[in-house]
């Protein structure tokens, strides 16, 4: 019915100066809370990976706010936001808030369909059907809206029905019966006693809309269904589902589609399950039909008041007017009978053919020609009218006549008359609807000739390659034809075929007849080649039927047939009559294309029948297509397996298999060229070609195919592959070798970072196999480090064996110690084996050398990430000498602090940057030369600006024992710090040099470094917060169902102090909205903001709960940011405090907070409240901003 109030209330388009609106995918935020809230429901839960399913919208929003003309609409204009999916919509009219109709969709399906823009409850724009594909990948083929609509008024099919109908791309249907593996089933329904609705609904996509998950409620995920209502989410069923096959992510596979008002929802068995069914992106099609291809729309005229009350709330979907299924297309002309698809193409008369072409007949009988005609389909055509009429000769304006000269079904009709005079008619045959006309010939004589038959067709086969396959399918099918005959037909044809592939020169018959007997007793050879001889490859026979009156002389008669190059076929001469009558079967052999005639001489008369015989060139051509699969398949190991199945169907639009077609694969380039393969198609039209490669080289085969077949006329069909297939060999994996390096610099004493270690695959010819990627190989370490430290994979203590995989033939991993300096060399095996490759392992010994000389490491920095003024920071140092000499180690540490970007000054003191409260020293308790008590404090640290680096300079190194670093010596120092408040942010870097402890008065920096450490660290800035009361208080209505104002005002601005601004609600009616505003931050421009915290002072009175319907942050004082933290907690009675958000977050606001947000007047709070009976009391709200400088 959509569509007849379409035609009544149509407007045409016009060019208009508007502007598309902007669109940029999932880029934009929901526009209003109710959009919001909408879009959380099903999708959110998506987003969050909570649940696995179709997007019902997608990842956002693709247009701001945006007006369209709808002429119910206040001012003409309805706010909308596109969707990938869909649109929503703003109600036009009044409905309940919490209404699963409050937000609308639109009929975007069923607009894109039929070519109407809807512009209102009553009136649409007739524009055209969408040429926009449904389902599969951008600019592949597959049904599009245009071509989906053409089935709008399709005749419904029957619930449980086994759907295997398939739409071909350009609409039409047909029913393939491979598709009943699906499963997939009609079910019917209540929607089918809506008025115009009678389509049932595929069972995938009934399930999906009957489904449950994950989905948020009021900001609560929860457990629901997905679809609160199945007709508001997609509408009702439009069409049928249909298969159709179409590109999936660069893969062509089947994929159901069904259309309903608002959504079409596809089903892809090939998917996940949870992927299965999708919806489609009507939303981003109907944006680029309605903007980019129809172009704007002009302003609907408003509609005339009737009077009636509209605030009446039935529930329907008032976007479609009255509630009924509008959307059946009725609007032709429903005398005719609907039931034919008017929009099918009309199929007309396009040819005709007349036999005979030529005959001879005795006087005083009757003739009889038959007249075919085929339609523009080029199927037979019934309802042709057909005249006949003899133009010329002895019967000249004879009319042929017949009980009915119109075509039967089967494209035909048969017109006689009887002649009484010798001579030779011609007879002129027209067809209505034909321009032309044909002519055929009747001699009529005292002599009847005739040849039957006098114009067939048969194929010539010419070449050893055609004959040997004529006699190959010859025999196929007789063995299919006789199930008594038990014969392997593939292993036949391979076997025949093969043996002449190494011996051309030899005879078929006897080379057939051979190959037969490895399988069949003789009886059954015999039979099958009686069948071959019988067929009569090349072979043409034809009767002669002579009846000659009394008083004729001749006893006898001759027959010539003559190619059309004059060539001698046959010439029989002789031929007994027998009382002037004879009857005799003639058979000869053709030796080329082109046409025969046949010369029958009796009486001293030559009759001549012209063309009576037409030899076919073969093969035919043919729109089939023969598919080889995998194209490029992954590579293999050389000496293995490798299957290729050709598929042969009968088109490229179609997937419909032709069965019992011999194929023939043959290696046409690479390692394996030469080999062949043979078989013959099943049901589906596939058959698969094992090989195995033996050429033990690796490269690249080219495999092709071609396809044969006989057709239902006995023609060769040849096909050859589309595209060949390549198959890659590559030598497989034989062992590995595992090699090593130590990056430990010994000149340097630089710290060691492990020993790096390299696994490298090799292949049977001992060549490296740098191209292979992803092989699994096991890595194991059984053995660790003497005297108790383990060994382990570089990074992270990950036990002592992995599975890692390559890259480039190799992988490769650092192994270090658990310790992160040892005291003494140590042997190390690693073992390395490529998993399932037996013999492919190889062992390693690898020496950790240990320390030369002794260092200093940073193993603690609790620095990094620190803020101004933090106390109680750890900073820890590792000192080693595993040197097993006699001679102790003299030495003192240089450390330096330096910043990126700031310079020390002379006159400042280190102590207000970085302070050192403590030092703690803890020897290892296992010190081969000293007792642990003997050991005294490491370091007096005292720091001074360095002026021309502009860094913090100390060094130390004074030991309480007159020693330093002693043999064997491990031993960590920790110091305790704090950070100046002052102290500037950013990346720092500590670095300590290790340095000859050299004489008195020696200058630090000339003496020779035996070790350097450095780490960095990042200093944070001071945490900060401003806390202030509303300034300013306004009231926003926002939608339909904004009933009660807030009153008092002033009494919800500055403090809590008792008085309170109020607002009654009703029937679930939230209230208007409370913005307080002019909140008077003042946060520093360069701040970063890492929280906001609400606190909201009210109550509620009544005798009903009143709970929160909107707690909003806004950036412009009138449209919510982030997430809205309403939920159904009661109002208490007293006023009480409630306090949202947090110190350390942002609402989920995706635009993020700057100070400049914060400060403006604008940036606030926005509340509403919703209850059954009651009064909501605010008194007061405070912000709290937490910010970092």
């Amino acid at each position: 019915m959509l569509a007849l109030i379409a035609s009544l209330f149509a407007t045409t388009l016009f060019a208009s100066a508007q502007e598309v609106p902007p669109y940029n995918p999932h880029t934009y935020e929901f526009a209003t809370p109710e959009f919001q809230q909408v879009w959380d429901r099903t999708d959110r839960p998506v987003q969050e990976g909570v649940a696995e399913r179709t997007w019902m919208w997608g990842p956002g929003a693709n247009t701001d706010l945006t007006q369209e003309p709808y002429a119910e609409a206040d001012n003409g204009e309805r706010d909308v936001q596109y969707t990938d999916k869909s649109r929503m919509e703003m109600p036009v009219h009044p409905v309940d808030l919490e209404s699963d109709w409050y937000i609308t969709q639109g009929l975007l399906a069923w607009e894109l369909m039929s070519g109407q823009v809807q512009v209102g409850d009553a009136e649409f724009v007739e524009a055209f059907p969408a040429e926009i594909q449904i389902a599969g990948d951008p600019n592949s083929q597959g049904p599009t809206y245009a071509t989906m609509g053409m089935h709008l008024d399709s005749s419904p099919r029957t619930g449980g029905n086994l759907i295997t109908d398939f739409m071909h791309a350009g609409g039409n249907i047909e029913p393939m019966s491979h598709l009943e593996t699906y499963a997939v089933t009609d079910v019917d329904g209540d929607w089918q006693s809506v008025e115009g609705i009678n389509q049932p609904i595929a069972n995938v996509f009934w399930g999906f809309m009957n489904s449950t998950g994950p989905v948020y409620e009021n900001g609560n995920l929860e457990t629901g269904p997905v679809v609160a209502n199945p007709i508001y989410a997609v509408g009702y069923p439009l069409t049928p589902a249909y298969w159709t096959w179409v590109q999936v992510n660069n893969v062509e596979q089947n994929v159901l589609i069904q259309c309903f008002e608002r959504r079409c929802l596809t089903y892809t068995p090939d998917n996940t399950q949870a992927w299965q069914v999708e919806s489609g992106n009507v939303g981003q099609h109907y944006f680029d039909w309605r903007y980019n291809q129809v172009g704007d729309i002009s302003d609907p005229t408003p509609p005339v008041d009737d009077g009636a009350d509209d605030t009446v709330d039935d529930g329907a979907d008032d976007s479609v007017g009255d509630g009924a299924d509008d959307t059946v297309d009725d609007s032709a002309d429903d005398s005719a009978d609907d039931s034919v698809d008017d929009d099918a193409p009309t199929v007309e008369v396009s040819s005709f053919s007349v036999a005979p072409s030529l005959s001879t007949t005795l006087v005083n009988t009757s003739h009889t020609i038959t007249v075919t005609v085929e339609g523009t389909d080029d199927e037979p055509f019934s309802g042709a009218s057909v005249s006949a009429t003899v133009t010329d000769g002895p019967h000249e304006n004879t009319a042929l006549t017949s009980a009915s000269t119109v075509t039967n079904s089967a494209g035909q009709v048969s017109l006689s008359y009887t002649g009484t005079d010798t001579g030779t008619d011609t007879i002129t045959v027209t067809v209505a609807g034909i321009a032309g006309s044909q002519t055929v010939s009747k001699i009529w004589s005292e002599v009847s000739v005739s040849v039957s038959p006098d114009d067939s067709t048969n194929p010539y086969f010419e070449g050893f390659e055609q004959v040997v396959m004529f006699h190959a399918l010859t025999v196929f099918n007789a063995a299919e034809d006789n199930a008594d005959i038990s014969l392997d037909v593939d292993q036949f044809f391979i076997d025949f075929y093969q043996s002449f592939a190494v011996d051309p020169a030899a005879n078929i018959d006897a080379r057939i007849e051979m190959v037969l007997k490895e399988q069949l007793g003789e009886a059954d050879v015999e039979d099958l080649m009686q069948v071959i001889d019988d067929a009569g490859m090349n072979q043409h026979t034809f009767t002669v039927d002579i009846s000659v009156p009394a008083g004729g002389t001749s006893t006898d008669f001759d027959v010539l047939v003559e190619h059309e190059d004059d060539s001698e076929l046959l010439d029989s001469k002789g031929n007994e009559l027998t009382n002037g009558e004879a009857t005799k079967e003639f058979t000869y052999s053709a030796e080329g294309v082109g046409f025969d005639s046949i010369t029958v001489t009796v009486e001293g008369e030559d009759f001549v029948f012209q063309d009576a015989k037409e030899w076919i060139e073969q093969p035919v051509s043919t729109d089939n297509k023969l598919d080889l699969t995998p194209l490029n398949p992954d590579p293999k190991p050389v000496g293995s397996d490798h299957t290729v199945t050709g598929t042969l169907t009968e088109s490229d639009t179609s997937i419909t298999g032709i069965a019992n077609a011999a194929v023939i694969f043959e290696v046409d380039d690479g390692p394996n060229k030469g080999l062949t393969g043979a078989g013959f198609t099943d049901a589906d039209g596939a058959v698969d070609f094992t090989y195995t490669d033996g050429a033990e080289a690796a490269d690249t085969d080219t495999i092709t195919a071609t396809a044969s077949y006989l057709d239902d006329d006995g023609n060769l069909v040849e096909v050859a592959a589309t595209t060949s297939a390549q198959k890659e060999w590559y030598f497989a994996p034989e062992y590995v070798l595992i090699t090593s390096e130590d990056p430990y610099d010994h000149e340097s004493h630089a710290d060691r970072d492990g020993i790096d270690v390299t696994v490298t695959m090799y292949d049977q010819n001992d060549q490296p196999m740098t191209d292979l990627d992803g092989q699994d190989i096991d890595i194991d370490l059984p053995s660790g480090i003497d005297g108790g430290g383990q060994m382990y994979f570089g990074g992270a203590d990950q036990g002592y064996a992995q599975t890692l995989q390559t890259t480039n033939g190799t992988v490769e991993f650092t192994i270090i110690s658990s310790r992160e300096f040892y005291t003494r060399p140590t042997d190390v095996v690693i073992n390395a084996e490529m998993p399932g490759v037996t013999g492919s392992e190889d062992s390693e010994t690898i020496t950790f050398p240990g320390p030369r000389q002794f260092g200093l490491t940073i193993v603690k920095n609790e620095l990094d990430g620190a803020r101004q003024g933090d106390t109680g920071l750890e900073l820890a140092g590792n000192i080693y000498n595993p040197d097993d000499g006699d001679d102790d180690l003299y030495a003192v540490f240089k450390t330096t602090f330096s910043h990126g970007s700031y310079d020390c000054d002379a006159g400042e003191n280190f102590t207000d940057v970085f302070e050192f409260t403590e030092v703690d020293t803890t020897p290892q308790e296992d010190q081969p030369h000293r007792e642990p008590e003997e050991y005294a404090h490491l370091m007096n640290v005292s720091f001074e600006c360095e002026s021309d680096s502009g860094d913090w300079v100390g060094v130390w190194g004074n030991r309480s024992t007159g020693e330093d670093i002693y043999p064997g010596m491990d031993q960590t120092d920790t110091f305790t710090m704090t950070v100046g408040e002052e102290t500037a942010t950013g990346e720092w870097t500590v670095s300590a040099d290790m340095v000859d402890k050299g004489e008195d008065g020696d200058d630090v920096d000339d003496r020779e470094i035996y070790s350097t450490v450095s780490q960095t660290f990042t200093i944070l800035g001071q945490l900060g917060l401003q806390s202030n009361y509303a300034g300013g208080a306004t009231n926003v209505f926002s939608g339909a169902g904004g009933n009660s104002a807030w009153s008092s005002l002033s009494h919800v601005v500055e403090e809590e102090n008792g008085e309170v601004s109020t607002a009654g609600v009703s029937s679930g009616t939230p209230t208007q909205i409370l913005v307080l505003s002019d909140f008077g931050f003042d946060i520093p421009d360069e701040a970063t903001i890492v929280g906001i915290e609400v606190e909201v002072w009210r109550s509620a009175e009544g005798s009903e709960p009143v709970s929160d319907r909107m707690i909003h942050l806004t950036k412009n004082g009138t449209s919510g940011v982030g997430d809205n933290l309403n939920d159904d907690v009661a109002w208490p009675s007293s006023i009480t405090s409630r306090t949202y958000g947090a110190d350390d977050w942002l609402w989920n606001t995706s635009l993020g907070w700057y100070p400049s947000d914060i400060n403006a007047d604008s940036f606030g709070l926005l509340i509403r409240a919703r209850g059954d009976n009651g009064t909501a009391q605010v008194d007061a709200a405070q912000i709290t901003v937490h910010y970092e400088n």
